[in-house]
């Protein structure tokens, strides 16, 4: 077990230091959008409203620092979960609440009854 737990930990760090490691998937996907053919005129001004909404969403993603947040449940196996010096475990108070963002149509808090 100690093992494993200290690949994920290079595997981790090897991330942190390389803040670009996932950068070529984007590029890939802009590539695609960029160089798809059309066979009519309508279908070309449909793929180039295409390509401008998913490059605004590409310039968009790469600009997004990760947060690092782990998020656990009573599920989670904790021999899975690593902490590292200056980690902050936060467990909050038990709340009724439920609170639905992300990419949703109505973002809200909802009270949750059992």
């Amino acid at each position: 077990m100690g093992i494993k737990n200290n690949n994920k930990k290079e595997e981790v760090n090897k991330l942190k230091e390389d803040k670009t490691a996932n950068r070529g998937k984007p590029q890939d996907l802009e590539a695609r959008v960029l160089t798809t053919g059309s066979s009519t005129v309508e279908e070309a001004k449909i793929r180039s409203e295409e390509s401008r909404m998913v490059l605004d969403f590409i310039n968009r993603a790469l600009k997004v620092e990760p947060k690092g947040q782990v998020i656990i449940n009573r599920e989670t196996p904790l021999s899975e979960v690593i902490l590292e010096d200056g980690d902050e475990i936060y467990i909050p108070k038990k709340s009724r609440v439920v609170v639905v963002e992300g990419e949703v149509s109505l973002p809200n808090a909802q009270t949750y009854v059992s």
